[in-house]
């Protein structure tokens, strides 16, 4: 096999035979209900009935034996090692591949091979040289402490010492993407990675985070066990549980529904469930989220810089409900949903079991086995097998007539995962990295975390906030324009109306969001089309052409001095915004100009719009997450230099 090849396999979870044989059992039992297949599971109104169903359908198709009862452990554990375990042989073609692109000069693909050869190293001979060849690339890529550290671990593999190497604090985070170039633990961009000794597919900075990673929950920690149920080559295949032939995105969400219960104890998953232990009687009335009340009127460029360059949006959203209790998965999301959340902490499994799933509407999207409910059904089932294969505490001999026990019954677990593949696709954000030199950056996506607190707020394609992931994978919500209290706060789940026409956005909201769209922009057709600026009246906001004296409706002047000034300010910052460098005085004179620009000109408008992208620009720099590498204009050199478009297509597969 080639390294494209091992590459789809190891990184996104294709052609993985455990997965294809799951699937090919899983359509097996299906097909024995026939016609009645669909029509029985359309009926089915909860996650654990539909659990049920498709479970007693495979015990059925198998005379009576239960998933656990069908496979053997060690056969599907050597099964998932064969694939995706460590091997000298594909260590060789990693190791080639990435030689092969340094003679090339495409340095990141060159990294991408030799750090993959290093995690698939399963000799000390091959790990050392592996180390040594990526060394070299280190060294003339000018990265000379990285180089020098690894050419260190080569010498020291054969006396099997091991060295602490930095402190790097973990982030509530699981890296699902562009895993060969940060640390699986901390999120450190890291082109020197130390391979899991345990698996192929992921690395770490130091000794301390490789160590950390399957470590048991420490104080200050909220996300425990990073690494303790996705280990031993089943990463690939929690990725695509759904084979899928193209998982790259859908896998993200996957992965995170995963890590919902891998990261929740086995008990405190049976307290939440049956509503006990510390969600007995507890009755929140009122939720204040993390946040305060933003001041009235001061400027949000202003807030940005009284806070070291951390611009938070505080808002504070109060439920009076009366107090219900209960797993969606078990009662649905209408009745869950009619009281608070008994816990409201993004550190306790209680705020993510809270999210609508919209299970009315996945029953009526197409999938693989008919409906997307079905499909996630199937792979909320295998998900829950490779939680068991990891050693994850579970009771398959669980029954409806059995009576409760320490461990959660498999039925539960799936009927929760299935749940949380629902929720997931609907409420997860994306988290990346920017990559930046002088004029020329690059996204790098590096996981699709779940924010519970930002998913309850709505969507306008014009947003007034946006949210955005700052060091450490916390999300800040940023505010775009000025908000006086009272105001609603609102984000873009999808495009915003300068990026797409009106029946663009509605579509796509409709088809990923499960909701008709009616903001202002939708309800008014804005598009980027509306490229008229329209003065607007002070007293009736009535928006006018530039050429009316007065206002058509009112009568009363237009500000016309004040809107030629405005103009001119515009023209002179724009011009000077991409020389900026953001001192306090120069936030402060954007603010001031955007809250003009909103004052005087009726919306859509292209001036708002452009000042606006100049803030997000702004916001990027001194927010977001973001690395300085000084060879980046090689990755975009080699894609326009790719001998193909097949070959193309594959280096944007794995890079991108």
């Amino acid at each position: 096999m080639s390294a494209i090849s091992y590459a789809k396999r190891h990184d996104f979870g294709i052609k993985q035979r455990f997965v294809r044989r799951y699937h090919s059992l899983a359509n097996r039992a299906l097909l024995t209900r026939g016609n009645l297949l669909l029509p029985e599971f359309s009926q089915l109104k909860t996650d654990i009935e539909r659990v049920d169903y498709f479970m007693e359908i495979l015990r059925s198709a198998n005379e009576g034996k239960s998933l656990d009862d069908i496979f053997s452990k060690n056969y599907v554990r050597l099964l998932v090692k064969s694939d995706n375990g460590k091997s000298d042989h594909v260590s060789r073609v990693y190791l080639l591949h990435g030689m092969e692109a340094k003679e090339k000069d495409d340095y990141y693909m060159a990294l991408y091979g030799l750090t993959k050869a290093i995690f698939h190293a399963a000799t000390k001979e091959r790990l050392a040289l592996s180390l040594l060849e990526r060394s070299d690339l280190l060294f003339l890529l000018g990265l000379y402490k990285e180089a020098i550290h690894d050419v260190k671990e080569a010498l020291r593999v054969s006396i099997s010492d091991c060295e602490v190497i930095a402190e790097s604090k973990p982030v509530g985070l699981i890296l699902s993407v562009n895993r060969t170039k940060y640390c699986y633990t901390c999120l450190k961009r890291c082109h020197n990675l130390l391979p899991c000794q345990s698996c192929a597919q992921v690395g770490f900075c130091s000794t301390k985070c490789a160590k950390r990673a399957k470590e048991d929950k420490r104080k200050g920690d909220f996300y425990p066990h990073r690494h303790k149920y996705d280990c031993n080559g089943f990463l690939p295949v929690i990725f695509n549980c759904l084979n899928a032939k193209n998982p790259k995105s859908i896998g993200r969400l996957n992965h995170t529904a995963y890590t919902c219960i891998a990261n929740t104890k086995p008990r405190r998953l049976l307290q939440f469930i049956c509503s006990k232990g510390k969600y007995k009687n507890i009755n929140l009335g009122n939720i204040y989220m993390l946040f305060r009340p933003m001041a009235q009127t001061e400027g949000i460029c202003h807030k940005l810089t009284s806070i070291n360059f951390a611009l938070l949006l505080y808002i504070c959203l109060v439920f009076l409900l009366k107090k219900r209790r209960g797993h969606p998965a078990f009662f649905g999301i209408e009745h869950v949903r009619k009281g608070s959340p008994p816990l409201w902490n993004s550190s306790d499994y209680a705020s993510v079991a809270w999210l609508n799933p919209y299970s009315n509407k996945w029953n009526s999207v197409e999938g693989t086995y008919g409906t997307m409910m079905l499909d996630f059904t199937v792979a909320s089932v295998l998900l829950t097998y490779c939680l068991h294969l990891c050693g994850y505490p579970m009771d398959w001999t669980y029954s409806k007539s059995t009576r409760f026990s320490d461990k959660p019954p498999a039925n539960w677990i799936a009927a929760c995962l299935l749940y949380h593949l629902q929720s997931i696709n609907v409420n997860a954000f994306s988290f990346c990295d920017i990559i930046r030199c002088d004029q020329v950056s690059k996204f790098e996506d590096l996981a699709s975390p779940i924010y519970p607190a930002f998913s309850l707020i709505n969507h306008s394609c014009d947003p007034s906030a946006i949210l955005i992931a700052s060091t450490k994978g916390v999300g800040l919500l940023v505010a775009l324009k000025e908000l006086k209290a009272g105001s609603e706060v609102n984000i873009a789940y999808y495009d915003i109306y300068t990026h797409r026409s009106t029946e663009e956005r509605k579509e796509g909201l409709k088809n990923m969001f499960f909701f008709e769209c009616k903001c202002v922009a939708c309800e008014n057709g804005w598009d980027d089309d509306n490229s008229e600026e329209k003065l607007k009246c002070p007293r009736c906001n009535l928006g006018l052409c530039f050429a009316e004296e007065v206002c058509l409706n009112c009568k009363s002047n237009l500000p016309h001095e004040e809107a030629e000034q405005m103009f001119r300010d515009f023209n002179v910052f724009v011009e000077y915004a991409s020389r900026a460098k953001w001192t306090k005085e120069e936030k402060r004179r954007l603010s001031s100009l955007i809250s003009k620009v909103h004052s005087l000109v009726s919306p859509p408008s292209r001036m708002a719009t452009t000042l606006r992208m100049v803030l997000f620009d702004m916001i990027l720099e001194t927010l977001q997450l973001w690395t300085y590498e000084s060879w980046i204009a090689n990755f975009y050199v080699c894609n326009y230099f790719e001998e193909s478009r097949e070959l193309r297509e594959h280096r944007s597969l794995i890079l991108e």
